[in-house]
């Protein structure tokens, strides 16, 4: 069987099937691993938080957490039992991230990272949570407080930071979160996920995402987890060729966000006028669009008369 045909299949199993919860979110998840479950999950870490939607039996409680995302956070609702049924209960607030889920089963054995130039590692300091924010900011990523980043490495054994850091001068070039969700809710699917894979642009060191992404896998497969997943956009050709590379692949799992000012491109189609602009203008436009701002040409003579102004919340 191959991984497509495996993936379309597993929501068709049955109850006991391992992967019957988050494959099979358009039916009613079995109730005896639902119940093996914590309730309501919410993890927060620092530039938003993380929302386990298979833990809420309440589709109104799941869309009322959701609107309760703080100005400037990037919160993201994962394995949502049925995501047509939430966003009908906010249309106007809430959107379905354009993202594809891709899972790493750990079925077969991944090879270890072998980076040259540089080391992965766990955070060992609060500076490293701020060399992990430069990356983020580098990367034009919602940056996380030091104090929340710092907390959830100490005091949450459900997540995992790990930092690239070069060997020459030990500066930090890369970072990755993981979530256990075994150890965060009880998830009788034994799954994990990883977030925030980002790379410093200028490091100039190749294969620190592939080292970061195999180091965090071998993390949980030696602590008996049964999958990795992670979320990456539809249009990221790069990260997806990377983590196909690896070994993952593509399940039928959604994610939902708010609709906000840092995602507004993610619903919203870019002015047509914007093509019109001269090219300085439009590096311009496509950075202000890429933070979440919208832009507004008021005029095409000259070509770079334009109005930049916060898109609404």
């Amino acid at each position: 069987m191959t991984a497509t045909d495996h993936d379309a299949s597993a929501s068709a199993l049955g109850p006991d099937h391992t992967e019957a919860i988050t494959l099979g979110l358009h039916d009613a998840s079995p109730q005896h691993l639902v119940d093996a479950m914590a309730d309501d999950v919410v993890l927060e870490l620092g530039w938003g938080r993380l929302i386990f939607g298979q833990t809420f039996a309440d589709p109104e409680q799941l869309a009322e957490v959701l609107q309760q995302e703080g100005p400037g956070r990037r919160d993201i609702c994962i394995y949502a039992r049925e995501s047509h049924v939430l966003i009908a209960r906010s249309p106007a607030e809430l959107f379905i991230d354009p993202s594809h889920t891709y899972r790493l089963r750990f079925t077969d054995e991944l090879t270890a990272a072998d980076p040259v130039g540089f080391t992965v590692r766990t955070l060992q300091t609060p500076s490293d949570a701020d060399a992990m924010n430069r990356v983020y900011v580098r990367c034009g990523m919602v940056p996380a407080p030091v104090d929340v980043i710092w907390h959830n490495h100490t005091l949450t054994p459900a997540v995992v930071y790990l930092v690239a850091v070069r060997d020459d001068d030990g500066s930090v070039v890369g970072t990755v979160t993981g979530v256990d969700h075994k150890r965060l809710f009880a998830d009788p699917e034994d799954g994990s996920s990883l977030w925030s894979l980002a790379v410093d642009p200028a490091a100039g060191l190749p294969g620190v995402g592939d080292a970061l992404t195999r180091t965090l896998a071998g993390i949980f497969r030696e602590r008996g987890r049964a999958y990795l997943d992670l979320s990456v956009a539809h249009d990221n050709s790069a990260a997806i060729a990377l983590y196909e590379k690896l070994g993952f692949h593509r399940v039928p799992v959604l994610a939902v966000k708010r609709k906000n000012a840092i995602n507004e491109p993610l619903f919203t189609h870019p002015p047509e006028t914007v093509d019109d602009l001269n090219p300085y203008a439009r590096i311009i436009a496509d950075e202000a669009m890429r933070r979440g701002i919208r832009v507004e040409v008021i005029t095409l003579r000259p070509p770079c008369d334009s109005r930049i102004s916060p898109a609404p919340a």
